[in-house]
């Protein structure tokens, strides 16, 4: 296999590499990811990762504690969930995905006071989960999960 790569032409590897990666993206959308909520000291990261690579992904970040996650269908539902999340606690943005983690915990316990639960408008695939989830994770987010 290897020696017919090398004996196809310049372009047609390019080709075939194209349409491998191609492959790859399409099916890395499909599988399942998260919305992770993760911190240390006074930082909170909000990031999304394929939900089999989370551990993976934490010990990536370092030293953090994971306060809370939520199952989306594919990649582009978690993007899209991570982003309404970026866009809500915006003014607690530190910088990139790092937020005040006391600030963005407090805001989330506000509305779960107030409305009974947290939610976030996301237009399509992300299910009753993320908010079930992230309400059960975050009452006691103190308690590290791993």
């Amino acid at each position: 296999m290897k020696r017919e790569w090398l004996q196809m032409p310049l372009d047609e590897r390019i080709l075939e590499s194209l349409k491998r990666k191609e492959e790859m993206r399409r099916i890395d959308n499909e599988l399942p990811h998260v919305v992770y909520l993760a911190g240390r000291d006074n930082s909170l990261k909000i990031g999304y990762c394929r939900k089999e690579l989370l551990y993976t992904r934490l010990k990536q970040i370092g030293n953090v504690t994971l306060f809370g996650y939520a199952d989306c269908d594919n990649k582009d539902h978690a993007v899209k969930a991570e982003y309404e999340l970026h866009r809500r606690f915006k003014e607690y943005r530190i910088t990139g995905e790092w937020f005040i983690k006391d600030k963005v915990i407090e805001a989330i316990k506000k509305e779960i006071s107030e409305k009974g639960e947290f939610g976030f408008d996301v237009e399509v695939g992300c299910d009753q989960e993320i908010r079930d989830a992230i309400k059960k994770r975050l009452e006691d987010y103190k308690k590290p999960l791993i």
